[in-house]
């Protein structure tokens, strides 16, 4: 307990807490198709929390977004970690005075989504279960010095609880518990998107763009923006998908997948214009699917439970779950970085090194 509570009041300046290797007893994993080796990380090699809601690749370092413990990040090349939290103890009343914010900070310790922009700016998304507060967008510059700006109601971003952010060369993309916020990354503006035109539900729970349309999960289905015409379109169930709650949407090339919190999962072929339900035959398939991301081989699913992966080229699936190696068996963020992929557990961090 005493190491624990060291590590919070440690992270809370970004201080640098560790300089470790991975965590000792590497395992190979050979399964079916699927060949690597495993290694893991939790609070005892430098995570500020065990349960992982995001994770993200910026070059050599890799971000974690956490459960109560804010955000960590890896130095792959040093071997070092650096934890960033807010400046108050997570259950206290945060703010004093209405937009009194602190510098190099994020706007709250439960990190929920990560997104690295094209110029290398991170942008972390909050939020605080149970509580009725303020809490929004934080970035941060890592050049020409490390900078972190806030962004909450009273800058502009109508809806705080962030659930997912997504970016391209324009804006910043953030879906939240009341609707779509896009940020104009030229003119520093704020616009909200939240009337029964533009969205099914305001409830976003996952928000994904490809070279034309920004695709949004919600409590109520699917609704898809086209960037260039502002013009909408949905789907539900009525559509073909096989349930309305999705909780992750992906890009597979031409194809769009979505799954549900039930664990349903379709696939949307943008040329066909179909919706297809994928049973997975996995032993997962009715397990909550957390997040959905695609390696150009590989499409994985994060679920209660573990991870469906999918084999592009042979259309074979495989789970993994604890006994094969994950650290944990509820998965709700997956990453790439080359042949590794990272998995955040509520146990910790795996990280599968792939055979190529």
């Amino acid at each position: 307990m005493l190491k624990i509570i060291a590590v919070f009041i440690l992270s809370i300046a970004g201080i640098e807490l560790f300089n470790v290797n991975t965590y000792a007893g590497q395992s190979i994993l050979k399964k079916e198709w699927l060949e690597g080796s495993w290694s893991h990380y939790t609070i005892d090699n430098g995570l500020s929390s065990n349960t992982v809601l995001s994770l993200a690749v910026e070059g050599k370092y890799i971000w974690f977004g956490t459960y109560g413990g804010g955000a960590s990040c890896y130095d792959k090349d040093s071997g070092q970690w650096k934890a960033y939290t807010t400046k108050w103890e997570p259950a206290l009343s945060k703010k004093t005075k209405p937009g009194l914010y602190w510098e190099n900070t994020l706007e709250d310790n439960h990190v929920t989504a990560i997104a690295v922009d094209v110029n290398s700016d991170v942008w972390f998304g909050t939020t605080f279960y149970g509580y009725n507060d303020l809490y929004g967008v934080s970035r941060f510059t890592r050049n020409p010095s490390p900078k972190w700006t806030v962004y909450g109601l009273y800058k502009g971003l109508s809806g705080d609880d962030v659930t997912s952010i997504a970016v391209d060369a324009d804006f910043v993309w953030i879906g939240t518990q009341k609707g779509l916020a896009r940020y104009a990354k030229k003119t520093e503006t704020w616009s909200f998107l939240n009337s029964p035109q533009q969205l099914p539900d305001k409830y976003i729970n996952s928000v994904t763009i490809d070279s034309q349309d920004v695709w949004l999960g919600t409590a109520s289905g699917i609704a898809v923006l086209n960037k260039k015409t502002g013009t909408w379109r949905f789907y539900a169930r009525k559509d073909g998908l096989p349930e309305d709650s999705i909780q992750a949407v992906a890009v597979e090339g031409k194809n769009i997948w979505a799954g549900g919190t039930y664990g349903s999962l379709a696939v949307f072929n943008k040329e066909e214009k179909i919706w297809k339900i994928i049973k997975t035959d996995d032993g997962l398939d009715e397990k909550w699917i957390k997040s959905i991301v695609n390696d150009g081989r590989h499409v994985w699913i994060a679920r209660d439970g573990g991870v469906s992966c999918y084999n592009i080229a042979t259309g074979k699936w495989l789970a993994l779950t604890s006994e094969d190696g994950l650290i944990g068996h509820q998965v709700n963020a997956i990453a790439f970085d080359g042949s590794t992929v990272w998995f955040g557990t509520e146990a910790g961090v795996s990280k599968l090194t792939l055979n190529n």
